[in-house]
């Protein structure tokens, strides 16, 4: 029979212990710190004693709690009462249970050789006699709460008495952590607003700190200043200065003052009476009243060349275009008798136009302004205003040119498919081309434009200036900064005019670069069949798509170039189809490749069509095998035979192309150098024969 019936509630009962324990032990701890900070409170308080022996003290203090913290919670916590002990603890409160409870507790953990029927009878009779115990009548929480409440109650006082004396309860705590502060006088100074002597009125003085105030004075005014004595009125108060003390006069109701001639230069009062000895309060004495700036407004106006609008700010730090003309204007609260302006080791005077004094300044560099105020009264306010700007640069054109990649080679009367992309701040004022005689149609009202060299300039390409190594073409770029334009250049690849058995020649050869290149990646996808792919698949696999790729993008680019080096006109809508794809940037693997419609390719020759067969085998290579190699290497799955298969089947269907047409391209050979012969031996033939 399972003993939970009678466990758990011993188990509850001791978890009720454990929680009151704890209760009534915090509710004793707090009472007793309370306690012992009131000791050392009023210990400290009332003796005053020096630092060593308040460090003694709490010392001993905390040994002291750290002791009632064992005793209270830690010894009674540590260990959890035993079942059996609590069932005798029930035994002892109720004795009508005549040890059946700690009977059957004692002989469901320790057995012995008893027999289960002895066990169920003797739990049978514990769970009727537990069922009808009121098990929570031995542990009355009564004592625990009471004893909680007084910490309550104890906490509250200490949290009273640190809010209604918050003088007393920083002095206490600083002194605590050993800081050198001395417990407040019996009597303390209390500064009243002043007064002057003729009746002027006054501003109000303003707080600055700790019983440190500052007032602002008409200057040669003379005042009264007054102090209250709380607490124990003193015999005399004393004010002092930078260069003098005097001696307040008393009128009786703990009020002291004294009369001031008036003042022309700041100054410093302190006063020390009775117990207040620390030179508290303090008055700070500013003659004069300082004007200020108010309706702070600037005019930025950018350079005519960049067509921006007016702006009006009330900053005082700006960021502004070189040449911004800023028109700053302000008044002042109070009447003034001088505004200068100071910009680096410079000042000036401004005059007054009308209520407003205005300035206007031209930027060429970071800088900044202060203005100083001069009051009717000769009260002055330096840095009452302050503006400081930072200078952005018209930077120079920025010149892009995606096409041509590479040197490109053309033949005579073709098209050169030059795009440049041109971007400006403020807009281009012109684009030039050498060595070529061009200067392109700028839109001015915008900075950024892809722009394309008209077809119309390259129909013609005088032979002198293409020489055989080639000639890059150069842009040259200025826009509308004034008062200097800014100019950048930029160089394309060379341009080299060939003959079309040249440029039959250097497409047989890049072919034969290909499928030397497709041959060894082919040999080296031959570890990827196995069932058990190598350890650095995927940068191997990485390594591939990137070799595929540059394929790819070659492939592209001779095709393009074939394209665009045939002057005949069945090949237009063609190269207006390429030009789209160009103008707008450097294409994506693949693009030109799928741009290529059937009704556009119709017109292409063989080369070309051979050229684009390629490029359209290699953008499948790109999107599917390879790709997928790269992607299931990644995620680390050894089932990358199938995969490999197809890459190579791929690979061998573009080897059987290239194979194909170098045979075509070997029999055509062969057939002209037969023919060249053939027309050699005529010619011989028929000037033997002639007379």
């Amino acid at each position: 029979m399972s003993a939970n019936f009678f466990f758990t509630p011993l188990r509850k009962l001791r978890q009720r212990i454990r929680r009151l324990f704890f209760l009534w032990g915090f509710g004793y701890l707090i009472w007793v710190s309370f306690a012992l900070l009131l000791n050392l409170y009023i210990i400290d308080r009332l003796f005053n004693p020096p630092l060593f022996v308040r460090l003694t003290l709490e010392g001993a203090t905390l040994c002291f709690w750290l002791l009632r913290i064992k005793k209270i919670l830690w010894n009674p916590l540590r260990k959890p009462f035993a079942l059996k002990d609590l069932s005798a603890l029930l035994e002892r409160k109720f004795p009508h249970l005549e040890d059946r409870l700690s009977t059957s507790v004692q002989l469901h953990q320790n057995p012995r050789d008893c027999s289960i029927e002895l066990l169920e009878e003797v739990g049978k009779e514990a769970k009727e006699l537990l069922h009808q115990l009121p098990i929570h009548a031995i542990t009355p929480s009564k004592a625990a709460w009471k004893q909680a409440a007084w910490g309550t109650l104890s906490l509250g006082v200490f949290l009273s008495l640190a809010f209604l004396f918050p003088q007393e309860n920083s002095v206490f705590w600083g002194r605590l952590w050993g800081q050198p502060l001395s417990w407040p006088g019996a009597t303390h100074l209390v500064l009243l607003p002043l007064r002057a002597s003729d009746g002027t009125p006054l501003p109000e003085m303003r707080r600055i700190g700790s019983e440190h105030y500052e007032c602002l004075i008409p200057k040669n005014t003379p005042l009264d200043v007054r102090i209250l004595a709380e607490g124990r009125s003193p015999e005399t108060v004393w004010v002092q200065s930078e260069r003098l003390q005097r001696r307040f006069k008393s009128f009786g109701g703990r009020q002291f003052q004294i009369s001031l001639p008036g003042q022309t230069q700041p100054r410093t009062l302190s006063f020390s009476g009775g117990d207040d000895t620390d030179g508290f309060p303090k008055l700070d004495l500013i003659p004069g009243i300082a004007p200020s700036v108010q309706n702070w407004s600037l005019t930025l106006t950018p350079p005519n060349y960049t067509e921006r609008p007016k702006e009006i700010s009330n900053a005082h730090e700006i960021r502004v275009l070189e040449g911004t003309v800023i028109q700053i204007s302000f008044q002042t609260d109070l009447p003034v008798s001088e505004v200068q302006q100071q910009q680096g080791d410079t000042t000036q005077t401004l005059n007054l136009q009308g209520k407003v004094f205005s300035t206007t300044l031209t930027v060429r560099k970071d800088g900044e302004v202060t203005f100083h105020l001069l009051g009717a009264d000769g009260f002055p306010r330096s840095q009452a205003g302050h503006l400081q700007w930072t200078v952005l640069n018209d930077h120079p054109p920025h010149i892009f040119l995606p096409w041509p990649p590479r040197t490109w080679r053309t033949v005579k009367g073709a098209v050169i498919p030059l795009v440049l992309h041109c971007e400006d701040d403020f807009g281009l004022q012109s684009l030039q081309l050498h060595p070529l005689p061009w200067d392109a149609n700028l839109l001015t009202n915008q900075a950024h434009q892809w722009v394309p060299v008209p077809a119309s300039l390259f129909s013609d390409l005088p032979e002198a200036q293409f020489p055989a190594p080639g000639v890059p073409l150069e842009v040259i770029a200025t826009d509308n900064r004034v008062p200097q334009n800014q100019s950048s250049s930029q160089k394309s690849p060379a341009i080299q005019i060939t003959s079309k058995e040249q440029m039959s020649q250097l497409l047989a050869e890049q072919m034969q670069t290909l499928r030397e290149e497709l041959e060894r990646i082919d040999q080296a996808l031959l570890p990827f069949e196995s069932t058990t792919p190598p350890p650095n698949a995927s940068v191997v696999s990485r390594r591939f798509l990137r070799r595929t790729q540059s394929l790819l993008v070659h492939l592209e680019t001779s095709f393009v170039e074939l394209v665009f080096a045939t002057p005949e006109e069945k090949f237009l809508q063609g190269k207006l189809a390429l030009q789209k794809i160009l103008l707008r940037g450097t294409p994506k693997k693949g693009d030109i490749t799928r741009s290529m419609k059937p009704e556009i390719t119709n017109s292409f020759d063989e080369q070309i069509h051979l050229v684009l067969n390629l490029a359209r085998r290699a953008t499948a290579l790109v999107d599917g095998p390879a790709t997928n190699l790269v992607a299931k290497s990644r995620q680390g799955k050894a089932d990358l035979n199938k995969v490999a298969k197809e890459y190579r089947r791929q690979i061998h269907g573009m080897l059987d192309v290239l194979v194909a047409w170098e045979d075509f391209e070997s029999a055509i050979r062969l057939l002209r150098t037969m023919l060249d012969r053939q027309r050699d031996l005529h010619r011989r033939t028929r000037l033997e024969v002639s007379p």
